[in-house]
């Protein structure tokens, strides 16, 4: 295998398991919150929550 393919395996494997930690790290804090901000965490950390543009309109509507 070359170089660049030897290199680029090991920066992912190396990037899976810091996100793993991450994420595992976040978990573990939550379990010890409400379930309200436990869950509300989960949204944000699995994408599920929209986040609002502020556009001249929305300020006008405000």
């Amino acid at each position: 295998m070359d170089t660049f393919g030897t290199l680029r395996n090991c920066v992912n494997r190396e990037r899976k398991i810091c996100r793993a930690k991450y994420y595992e790290a976040k978990v573990s804090n939550l379990k010890k919150c409400k379930p309200s901000v436990w869950w509300k965490e989960v949204k944000k950390l699995s994408g599920m929550t929209r986040k609002r543009e502020k556009t001249p309109e929305n300020y006008c509507n405000t």
